[in-house]
């Protein structure tokens, strides 16, 4: 069976921010600029980034409490970061876990509300 828990945690969020006025983005992919790429030695498959929710205020990204605490992952996450400081300074970004938004059947956990008021408004 498919883990669709990070699907289930981003359309959790993309409701509650639509009900704080905020239009959810079609277009979330960048193609990181060819400096960018050779700064930190990227792959010629690894040359861009898709973003979980990007909004006419702010970017966000979903994490993973496992995947994340991966070495790969780690790296990638810190590109992403770097892009948004860089390329996309003035747009606020925000990282979320989604064990925090779902449980491991997708359910919205009780204290969603609560996690989100304190990590995004």
């Amino acid at each position: 069976m498919t883990d669709r828990t990070h699907e289930q945690a981003r359309e959790l969020l993309e409701f509650y921010l639509m009900a704080k006025d905020r239009d959810i983005l079609a277009k979330n992919h960048v193609e990181y600029p060819r400096e960018f790429v050779f700064k930190h030695n990227l792959q010629s498959n690894f040359q861009g980034h898709s973003f979980d929710i990007w909004t006419n205020k702010e970017i966000i990204e979903i994490t993973d409490y496992k995947k994340h605490s991966k070495t790969k992952q780690k790296i990638n996450d810190g590109l992403i970061v770097d892009f948004v400081k860089t390329y996309l300074p003035k747009w606020p970004f925000f990282v979320i876990q989604k064990e925090e938004i779902v449980d491991e059947k997708g359910h919205l956990q009780p204290t969603a509300a609560e996690y989100l008021k304190e990590h995004l408004f």
